[in-house]
């Protein structure tokens, strides 16, 4: 008599796929099949185990349906908040005010923000409170192509605020493709500003501060 050779592994799996009824027609093979449980709970039946993984599945598409959920509604508020500073600097009609006004009505839009506003050549109207900016920082400023966000920053920026920020967003402010001078939003959540981080808002804010302020420098 000739002894019967154990089918690999490889081998039952090539005549599962060649046999694609196979459990069709032997489901109760299918419904009898345990496998090990990835949890360390011992085994549990194959199909036990697809709904397992399905329910996963759908948790984690749940997990991603929320998520993007709470983003479009964060990016909702900030879109509400920007046209609402929008408003604030569009009624100002003196120029002179306009540098108080933009940091004022920006931190009450975005609360819990701090901002600091800096011009050059900064008006003697305002000097007191937006001028003083050393030559290296405003030179470092002119140099930058979009806004900069992260917890990496010039020292001299800490004195702009009452507490050190923990991270902040740096823009430089452009009237008719001069540099004027900056804006700093700070946070004293060092991961609310992170480098890579999406800079529409940041770049809108930025260029419409930009136009406003350049009444200012008249």
């Amino acid at each position: 008599m000739t002894a019967k050779t154990a089918l690999t592994a490889q081998e039952v799996a090539d005549f599962l796929q060649q046999n694609p009824g196979f459990f069709k027609e032997h489901a109760d093979v299918f419904q009898s099949l345990e496998i090990e449980d990835n949890n360390g709970g011992g085994t549990m039946s194959l199909a036990q185990r697809q709904v397992t993984d399905l329910r996963n599945k759908l948790k984690k598409q749940d997990f991603h349906l929320k998520e993007l959920s709470l983003y479009a509604m964060e990016n909702q508020n900030i879109s509400h908040s920007l046209m609402q500073w929008c408003v604030y600097m569009l009624a100002e009609d003196e120029g002179a005010e306009l540098p108080q006004l933009c940091v004022d009505s920006l931190e009450h839009c975005f609360e819990g923000l701090k901002v600091a506003l800096k011009l050059w050549p900064c008006p003697e109207s305002v000097a007191s409170h937006f001028g003083g900016v050393s030559a290296e920082l405003k030179e470092q400023v002119q140099q930058m192509e979009q806004p900069y966000c992260g917890t990496s920053y010039p020292e001299e920026i800490n004195s702009w605020f009452e507490t050190k920020p923990a991270s902040v967003a740096i823009l430089p402010l452009d009237d008719e493709n001069t540099c004027i001078g900056t804006l700093v939003f700070a946070s004293a959540d060092p991961e609310h500003f992170q480098e890579g981080m999406g800079l529409s808002f940041l770049l809108i804010i930025s260029a419409l501060a930009g136009a406003a302020l350049g009444r200012t420098m008249l």
